[in-house]
């Protein structure tokens, strides 16, 4: 229980990628986390398919900026355009739309120092009725002990078949290595998107006249995804 002013109740850091290529303003357990030996830019390509202007983060401070930690992995440790950090406690709830479903395969959190790095976070997916007020008590799709991963180096993989066709990701710190605050710099989602561009094909067959039958011209569509 917190308060909030309510009741609620050996793979690659981000410079080596770099190197080789609130106050709720706008803007079961998966423990193996691992270093990504093998980690492709293209692969935490999701923030791309983030509405941003949509993302919400419950108890951040009015100068956080939400949209600032989801970036380019190779970007992942620059502070410049600004980060989260808690208010009163550090306790946060993170809502991520997407613009269209996505399929999330790991998550990668990079704290800002090791106290007020996020220790614990809990995953929910396709609810918008989630606050302090009611989080404590749902079922999450996947609780995650986030390693202290100041580098980039480590993300977490997700029990995958739970979080398919993810509209809105919803993240819940609720705690962090023993800060009075919790301060995230970076949040990157490595997956597939599921939007297919769907363009039309169309046919023009002409028939030949057929006995007794006017001539027929035929349109058919074809799909291809």
């Amino acid at each position: 229980m917190s308060g909030h002013g309510h009741s609620h109740s050996h793979g690659h850091s981000c410079a080596d990628e770099a190197h080789n290529h609130g106050h709720g303003h706008n803007d079961e357990h998966g423990n193996n986390a691992h270093d990504n030996s093998a980690v492709e830019g293209e692969e935490w390509s999701l923030f791309l398919s983030i509405k941003t202007s949509h993302l919400t983060c419950l108890n951040a401070t009015s100068s956080s900026r939400i949209s600032s930690i989801f970036k380019p992995r190779d970007k992942c440790l620059d502070t410049s355009q600004g980060f989260i950090t808690s208010d009163v406690d550090p306790q946060l709830i993170l809502t991520i739309p997407f613009t269209s479903p996505v399929n999330i395969r790991s998550i990668c959190v990079v704290g800002n120092s090791r106290a007020t790095s996020p220790a614990s976070l809990k995953l929910f997916t396709n609810r918008n009725d989630i606050d302090f007020d009611n989080v404590e008590s749902l079922r999450s799709e996947q609780t995650i002990e986030l390693a202290e991963n100041l580098d980039g180096r480590v993300e977490h993989p997700t029990q995958y078949t739970k979080f398919q066709s993810v509209s809105e990701l919803i993240m819940f710190f609720d705690s962090n290595f023993g800060g009075d605050v919790t301060e995230i710099i970076y949040i990157g989602l490595k997956g597939t998107t599921t939007k297919h561009k769907r363009e039309a094909v169309v046919a023009n067959y002409e028939l030949k006249p057929v006995p007794k039958a006017n001539s027929v011209s035929e349109t058919s569509s074809s799909y291809i995804a």
